[in-house]
């Protein structure tokens, strides 16, 4: 847990940038040299690409406080924002803002207090695009801990900067015969964990149709497999 620029730093220090520097750049919507910049601390994010990185910091499995401070709707329409379904602009027109600034305002210090006409479209938006917002959530964080993992195969992760605050809760091991392999399984096992819960929330926007061709795709019984897992992950259909 931290604020973003200690999860941001901690992020750089766990994991080499090289290799994540895509991910990130695509997810909040820049170039890899401005991912880059604001790891070397020569510029920060602000806007929508500030929102796109917070979310992507809670997909990476940090809990970052300024998201953990906000109304669950508020934070809900952050991820709106940060997964693509509406844009900043999109966003102000709907609340019927004057500038795309009330929106960041919005979003950034977690305002709650507004016109009753503006919470109920609030409600509505949050409601309307629920489903959709899940569904995309669930695949980027599927991605995002895909490339982690390869991240800590082909590097050698160095240890989290004393007194730190930031702590991600993806799986930590390093090379060599002091390897604690106890605390190594159980954080492999939580990302598998991770990851199981957000297969299982894509599982649950398949049609039926989709769940035969999958499983034609991957035979009975790995589909049979499949369905204990996600029976596990707590998330029915």
């Amino acid at each position: 847990m931290g604020t973003t620029e200690e999860c941001t730093a901690n992020l750089v220090e766990r994991y080499s940038t090289n290799l994540l520097r895509p991910i990130i750049a695509e997810f909040c919507g820049v170039v890899e040299p401005t991912v880059l910049r604001w790891f070397n601390g020569d510029n920060v994010p602000v806007g929508p690409e500030l929102i796109k990185l917070r979310v992507f910091l809670q997909l990476a499995g940090y809990r970052v406080d300024e998201l953990d401070m906000l109304g669950r709707q508020i934070r809900r329409l952050g991820e709106i924002i940060a997964v693509g379904l509406m844009t900043s602009e999109e966003v102000r027109d709907a609340l019927d803002y004057k500038n795309v600034q009330d929106v960041y305002r919005l979003i950034r210090h977690g305002i709650t207090r507004t016109v009753p006409s503006r919470q109920r479209k609030l409600e509505r938006l949050v409601e309307n695009l629920d489903e959709e917002r899940e569904q995309k959530l669930a695949v980027w964080q599927g991605r995002i801990h895909g490339v982690i993992d390869d991240v800590e195969v082909s590097t050698k992760r160095r240890p989290a900067t004393n007194g730190t605050k930031a702590v991600a809760t993806t799986p930590h091991s390093d090379s060599g015969a002091d390897v604690d392999a106890p605390a190594a399984i159980a954080e492999l096992l939580q990302t598998m964990e991770h990851l199981t819960k957000a297969l299982a929330l894509l599982f649950t926007t398949l049609s039926d149709a989709q769940i035969e061709e999958l499983q034609g795709l991957i035979g009975d019984n790995a589909m049979a497999d499949l369905m204990i897992e996600f029976a596990s992950a707590d998330i029915t259909r």
